[in-house]
């Protein structure tokens, strides 16, 4: 019995583990700096788990946004001018995901955040476009 329960102790912790990397359950669990490419689906779990403590920014064209986006982004378009400043007036110690349609534009933000000192970074790296197929796909 004692050995029964424990083994069922073992799985279930082992389960919980599973749904993060270490990486991404050190970086969430308090203000330690990271920089963590995530897909989709795993995108939603950190939003989920973050709530209002993680700021999403879309970086597509206000074209781009009018067919849709993740509920509640900022949008920060990175082809317009003034980009970088509109990034730099960000409070650096919030913790963000950044994202585009499909991964290209979102790496570019990500990688200028970095520079500028942002200390809790996720990129999407498949974007709204995957985004939106795991949404649907729940």
């Amino acid at each position: 019995m004692r050995s029964l329960l424990l083994f069922v102790l073992l799985f279930a912790v082992s389960g919980l583990s599973a749904q993060l990397s270490a990486e991404e359950r050190r970086a969430t669990s308090h203000m330690e700096p990271f920089a963590i490419f995530v897909n989709a689906k795993k995108a939603k779990e950190i939003q989920a788990m973050q709530g209002p403590n993680l700021v999403v920014i879309d970086v597509r064209t206000p074209k781009e946004t009018a067919n849709g986006k993740i509920a509640g982004a900022i949008e920060i378009d990175i082809k317009s001018p003034g980009y970088e400043e509109k990034l730099a007036k960000l409070d650096k110690t919030k913790q963000y995901m950044v994202y585009c349609y499909a991964g290209g534009l979102s790496n570019h933000a990500f990688e200028s955040m970095k520079k500028m000192g942002f200390k809790q970074l996720y990129c999407m790296t498949d974007g709204y476009k995957a985004y939106k197929v795991a949404t649907t796909a729940q």
